[in-house]
């Protein structure tokens, strides 16, 4: 199974569990995005809330009208945190703690999870990070949320754990 099978699977799997409690956060400065994160311009797609710009990185395709993007390998996608159509953070990582040191396809390791960090436009949120399989690829999940936005990203685990991208990319998210 290619890496965008297992990514479709694993999200097709988390946006199944729909959820949604809201994240308060407070305003803080975000800093820019490093030149190593190799972003391109900037899109502008629409969320519940209205038009938001997003830096995705090079490589990526946009899905037809949504926030979705997608290179074959990787796939990233941004909501409105307030859209009942996601599955919350924080119930995200309390479904990955059940997993944890289960062993097989399902378990999920090198798990964590941080407070209170610097995200979208100045915005502090919760973002988690973790390691998985599906269907024996290894995978690696991370998804940060605001109070005003979610970023989704899932990728193969084999380019190391993407963090620096992710962060880069969620620091460049930014209401019309």
């Amino acid at each position: 199974m290619t890496h965008q099978k297992s990514a479709i699977a694993a999200l097709t799997i988390v946006l199944a569990l729909a959820g949604c409690t809201r994240v308060e956060s407070d305003p803080v400065a975000t800093p820019a995005p490093s030149a190593s994160s190799a972003v391109r311009g900037a899109e502008t797609c629409e969320l519940a809330t209205g038009a938001v710009s997003i830096e995705v990185p090079v490589g990526f395709v946009r899905e037809e009208s949504s926030c979705v993007w997608d290179n074959g390998d990787a796939h990233l996608s941004l909501y409105a945190a307030i859209d009942g159509e996601i599955y919350d953070v924080a119930d995200h990582l309390e479904e990955a703690r059940g997993y944890e040191g289960v062993g097989g396809d399902e378990e999920v390791s090198d798990l964590d999870w941080q407070r209170n960090v610097a995200l979208f436009a100045s915005q502090k949120g919760d973002v988690l990070s973790y390691r998985t399989a599906a269907d024996g690829d290894p995978l690696r999940i991370i998804v940060a949320q605001s109070a005003d936005y979610q970023l989704f990203y899932v990728a193969g685990d084999d380019d190391g754990d993407g963090r620096e991208l992710f962060l880069g990319v969620a620091a460049t998210v930014a209401a019309q």
